[in-house]
């Protein structure tokens, strides 16, 4: 089972990949990806994955399993 959060363009594509490959070998794996632009993509495969960033406007978003919420 595939969760994924906030996956955006190509950062969004390569993290999601690379969460992908460790799972062709069984394993579980979270990712939290940032591109030169501030695009985030934080894929997951877990049931959960404690993550959180803070934009450049200053807002923190922080998520354990649904997508991440408002600080």
């Amino acid at each position: 089972r595939e969760r994924r959060a906030a996956s955006v363009g190509h950062v969004g594509a390569a993290a999601t990949a690379a969460v992908a490959s460790v799972a062709t070998l069984g394993g579980g794996a979270g990712c939290i990806a940032v591109d030169a632009a501030g695009a985030v993509a934080m894929p997951f495969n877990t049931a959960t994955m404690a993550r959180g960033i803070a934009r450049g406007d200053g807002v923190l978003l922080v998520a354990v399993d649904a997508e991440p919420q408002r600080v």
